[in-house]
């Protein structure tokens, strides 16, 4: 199955990601409010610049099967940044992936593997952050972390469901997504916790 592939073949990066977002201290409950910032302003800024370039890329057909309107996270963030009074502007880009670089499906698939997988954890943050001491008496807004709701686990599984019916040829460019996704999402880490 695709999905086991890419969590094996991507674990380093995935752990190197980890320790720039803080997870450590999502974890255990230590988080400060600047590192919160941070973890929504990296995740603004990769939704910034690739979410439009990955979802007009793929394929009609998969758009309909992913039913990609209902998995666009931009507008959360947005109302995160908003909320958090951070500006739009105060955010740094990062050059994004080329739009030729989308190869196929495979490879969208494989990158949208990466946003979908933090979706799912995003639940476990939220859950985190509502009992952090540093968070208890405020109103963090958590649009981004708790953007699927109820549907969380159905997202997830119709995500795998499709995921895992690319054709074993297509592995390597899946992983290809997946793995530019990745240095995305770090090289953007990287600009706000050098």
């Amino acid at each position: 199955m695709l999905q086991k592939i890419l969590k094996e073949k991507t674990q380093a990066l995935h752990d190197e990601l980890e320790d720039l977002l803080f997870v450590t201290e999502i974890m255990n409950k230590t988080l400060s409010l600047d590192q919160y910032k941070k973890n929504i302003v990296i995740n603004y800024a990769v939704h910034k610049q690739l979410e439009h370039q990955l979802f007009d890329a793929v394929s009609e057909k998969l758009q309909v099967k992913l039913n990609l309107d209902s998995r666009k996270k931009l507008p959360a963030l947005e109302k995160d940044l908003d909320e958090l009074s951070i500006e739009e502007g105060e955010v740094a880009l990062l050059p994004a992936a080329a739009p030729e670089i989308l190869k196929n499906d495979a490879f969208i698939l494989g990158a949208l593997y990466v946003l979908e997988g933090a979706t799912l954890g995003g639940h476990v943050i939220a859950k985190n952050l509502a009992s952090n001491p540093n968070f208890v008496h405020q109103n963090i807004p958590v649009h981004y972390y708790s953007v699927y709701g109820e549907d969380l686990m159905n997202h997830w599984k119709s995500f795998v469901a499709v995921l895992n019916e690319v054709p074993e040829q297509d592995y390597a460019v899946a992983l290809e997504g997946a793995t530019m996704m990745f240095d995305q999402m770090i090289d953007t880490a990287k600009v706000y916790n050098p």
